[in-house]
């Protein structure tokens, strides 16, 4: 039913402003926060459930496909981290992309990348079976299984691409946006509006016993589904209607699906949410629920098959959410008679411009007007319009009154260092002698910060844009992300200056993003810290950038054990103080123990001294050794050896390579036949020059890397040493990625003494990773030359298959060395990646028809 208004009776002017916010022409940061309410598009209410959240993306997809508009995000746990992304400037076809390429696996591990690892840190504390923090000499309980360290550092790197804008408020996101959070410490809800955003998801995603909470300005985060599963509320309040819940939240599961401590948790939570949950889900506008059945929460396997549940969720969903964009339209307003439609007051665009678009009838409601309004100020020329409803006897004239922007005349950028003002404008679409257009401008905005971006200047931002309405000057004015200051935060006990040596980043630099990831990956190498942030804020002169640490439990222990069939079982137990002093030099006590090998020990090392790379070790000691003995490829019987004495190793690391050092090294030697009359007593002083590269991405099954090491001794009659001899040695071993999960991996080793060494110094060949059909020290000698070449099949992520081929051979003399009759021998072998470390068996022959079966459990050291 109509309310047709005509002149006579009513006010002889009636003036019309739209109701949406106009675009702003002069562009700040710290400029004005529109509010979602009352503007067009759906808000969307995005729930958690792990890996099934990943069909959000499937969502986003439908909906951009169909150009309905999202006003407002908000999410829970994964729903925060798909939101979060999709606000920072994701597109919904990259989000799925990114979805695709991660390593989710990978991803939950609270392993620091092994490249980021200084050399001299490598080795025996990766080898550890269980790490037990202690404070206080009690056993500190961890918060969760893993610190997420890495997965912070993915969403910090994707969040880049949002800016520092989100520190201010993340309504100055693409898309407004929330997080949802639960602090532990008071149990109320926390949404998370502004600040890190990254830190924000990470909050949002902390599900508890999996991940560990995340603290930040004295509150202790986690996952926002325990109290809000999905945030439809807070949907309406911030955004109005129509608000869609997208449910991906986790079905209780059957009994016989819940199978560890993660499970048991997410089931009891699930529980206790539910009725939440079902009182969210009401009062949406539209629930979609993607079919994803019983699929856990933990299963990243078949992410695309989850990301087109969303898809097909969205899709037969379409015609009710286009519907529900259209609810609440009908109430058109009064009706007016018109019969003149006019544009006035525009300066550089031409009328027909506007009227050609404009909806003109004789009949023309309130509604009408207000979308034309709209439209003209969606074309970005105009800063100002409004419309004026004359009354002309029985009818109406509308005047579009329209204030347009200026012709540019000059564009000009303040702040540039980086780039040259030609490579900007070829960069932008604004150019001189158009009229400003406030579309054209904000997509020179991201223009000229993808640019940056593109060469690392992840925080590089178009400040503010300066429009001169006289003069017809445009100025970008643009802050290249300038480091103003530089603080730390969160540490108690580890000094600033140790932080600051391993942040790849300083006061007056301009942000980069490989540094600062680099910085993080350094920094969590250490040891030292359960997480490791990098936070940046705006400021008038550059941003101010934090690094947050949270440290760990600086005393622990450690242990492992391994199991092979020559040697027995064997475990080691360390008691470390990792952190003396808070520089970040370590201290423990370590025993070795088993049937074969003994040892005991003190350690005192530093991976850095001060500022420097320089490293240093000093090991205290004594070893028992029985060394098998063989005869004929049969075990005979052991040698006794022992060994008590002093080592001091100093060298220069090279960051994510190796290392170059010296050792003087102070020992006493015992050796004996228990089966005979022969025994050795002497002391050894001897000078070393060692080279050590080990670029191997994993153990125990590397996939691509180096490892090289080469030693030059020198023993002589000084200190007390009565012992005479020079060796050398070097060996090295690759491994080489193929296609189809085949992995190629070559080996081998040279090495001579130019005198007649003690026995226990001897080279020796043999064992399951030397040569495959002889025992590990079947064959001794003083010289020694052997190799390998080894093919690698990967069957499942834990699961491989080696088959190998071995040369070499050992000699006592000069003169016997004949490399035309070298021993060979193959093999093959079955290996197992489990949480203690590698389980395999192989099997083993000779050319000489010698063979031998191998099984072993944990690793080498």
């Amino acid at each position: 039913m109509f309310l047709i208004t005509t002149g006579p009776l009513f006010a002889e002017n009636i003036i019309i402003e739209p109701d949406d916010s106009p675009h702003q022409l002069n562009y700040s940061l710290s400029g004005r926060v529109y509010s979602a309410r009352g503007q067009t598009g759906v808000a969307l209410a995005l729930s958690g459930g792990g890996a099934r959240g990943l069909a959000h993306i499937g969502v986003l997809e439908v909906l951009q496909e169909n150009n309905i508009r999202i006003k407002f995000i908000a999410g829970t746990s994964m729903g925060a981290v798909i939101g979060g992304l999709y606000s920072a400037g994701y597109s919904p076809s990259e989000i799925h992309q990114i979805a695709l390429g991660i390593d989710w696996d990978a991803l939950f591990s609270s392993a620091p990348l092994r490249s980021s690892i200084l050399v001299s840190a490598k080795g025996r504390p990766e080898k550890a079976l269980l790490k037990i923090g202690l404070e206080g000499w009690r056993p500190a309980i961890p918060r969760g299984i893993t610190s997420g360290q890495k997965l912070s550092n993915l969403l910090t790197r994707l969040c880049y691409r949002a800016g520092v804008r989100a520190t201010i408020s993340f309504d100055l996101l693409d898309t407004p946006f929330r997080a949802i959070a639960t602090d532990l410490a008071t149990g109320q809800l926390q949404v998370l509006g502004s600040g890190d955003l990254a830190e924000a998801m990470r909050a949002s995603l902390a599900f508890p016993i999996g991940f560990t909470p995340v603290l930040t300005q004295g509150r202790l985060l986690v996952d926002g589904g325990l109290i809000i599963p999905i945030p439809v509320d807070l949907c309406r309040d911030l955004a109005g209607g129509p608000v869609i819940a997208v449910n991906t939240t986790t079905p209780l599961l059957p009994v016989e699906s819940i199978s560890n401590a993660i499970e048991m948790a997410d089931q009891s939570t699930t529980v206790m949410t539910m009725p939440r949950l079902q009182e969210q889900l009401k009062k949406a506008d539209l629930v979609l629920s993607p079919t994803l059945e019983t699929h856990k929460n933990n299963d990243f396997k078949n992410v695309e098959k989850l990301i087109q549940a969303g898809r097909q969720a969205a899709l037969a969903q379409l015609p009710a959410i286009k519907a529900a964009l259209l609810a609440g339209d009908n109430d058109s307003g009064p009706v007016y008679l018109t019969d003149r439609v006019n544009i006035v007051g525009l300066r550089n665009m031409p009328e027909t411009y506007f009227l050609k678009d404009l909806f003109i009838d004789s009949l023309t409601s309130e509604a009408a007007v207000r979308e034309n309004l709209r439209n003209i100020l969606k074309t970005g020329f105009v800063q100002e319009a409004r419309a004026q409803l004359t009354s002309q006897s029985e009818r109406y004239e509308i005047n579009y009154i329209l204030k347009d922007n200026p012709r540019i005349r000059i564009l000009s950028f303040t702040g540039l260092t980086l780039f040259s003002p030609q490579t900007i404008h070829k960069a932008i679409e604004s150019k001189v002698g158009q009229v400003v257009n406030s579309n054209t401008l904000a997509a020179d905005i991201k223009s000229i910060e993808r640019l940056y971006s593109s060469w690392g200047y992840t925080l590089a931002r178009v400040q503010s844009i300066q429009v001169g309405q006289a003069d017809g000057i445009v100025t970008f004015v643009i802050d290249e992300g300038r480091i103003s200051g530089l603080r730390v935060e969160g540490n108690h006990r580890t000094r600033d200056w140790i932080i600051l040596r391993d942040t790849h980043l300083r006061r007056g630099d301009i942000f980069v993003a490989a540094k600062a990831q680099r910085s993080l990956d350094d920094l969590y190498a250490t040891g030292l810290f359960e997480t490791v942030k990098l936070t940046a804020q705006p400021c008038s002169i550059g941003i101010e950038l934090a690094v947050k640490v949270e440290e760990k439990s600086f005393d622990y222990i450690r242990a492992g054990m391994r199991h092979d069939r020559e040697y027995q079982s064997a475990g080691f137990v360390d008691l470390v103080g990792s952190n003396l002093f808070g520089t970040g030099n370590e201290i423990y006590l370590s025993g070795q123990f088993g049937e074969k090998k003994r040892a005991y020990q003190l350690n005192i090392k530093a991976d850095r001294i001060f500022r420097t790379y320089l490293t240093y070790h000093l090991t205290a000691g004594h070893s028992v050794f029985k060394r098998n003995f063989y005869i004929d490829h049969e075990y005979n019987r052991y040698l006794l050896e022992q060994g008590t004495g002093l080592e001091f190793e100093i060298g220069q690391q090279f960051p994510r390579l190796g290392k170059l050092s010296t050792a003087i090294d102070f020992e006493r030697h015992f050796y004996e036949d228990p089966f005979s009359a022969m025994r050795f007593d002497k002391r050894r002083t001897s000078v070393s020059i060692r080279s050590l590269v080990d670029t191997f991405n994993s153990l125990p099954v590397p996939e691509r890397g180096k490892l090289h090491y080469f030693e030059l001794e020198f023993a002589g009659e000084i200190f007390g040493g009565e012992m005479t001899y020079t060796k050398f040695y070097t060996s090295i071993e690759a491994y080489y990625p193929l296609p189809a999960g085949l992995n190629f991996h070559p080996r081998a080793e040279l090495g001579f003494f130019n005198r007649t060494p003690p026995y226990f110094k001897l080279f020796s060949l043999g064992g399951r990773r030397i040569f495959y059909g002889l025992y590990e020290h079947e064959l001794t000698g003083e010289k020694i030359f052997d190799g390998s070449m080894e093919l690698r099949k990967k069957i499942t992520d834990y699961l491989f298959i080696s088959a190998r081929y071995d040369f070499g051979k050992v000699w006592n003399k000069l003169q016997s060395i004949r490399f035309d009759r070298l021993e060979h021998g193959a093999g093959a072998s079955l290996i197992l990646k489990t949480i203690a470390g590698p389980l395999g068996i192989a099997y083993g022959r000779t050319s000489m028809g010698q063979e031998a079966f191998y099984f072993y459990a944990g690793y080498d050291y």
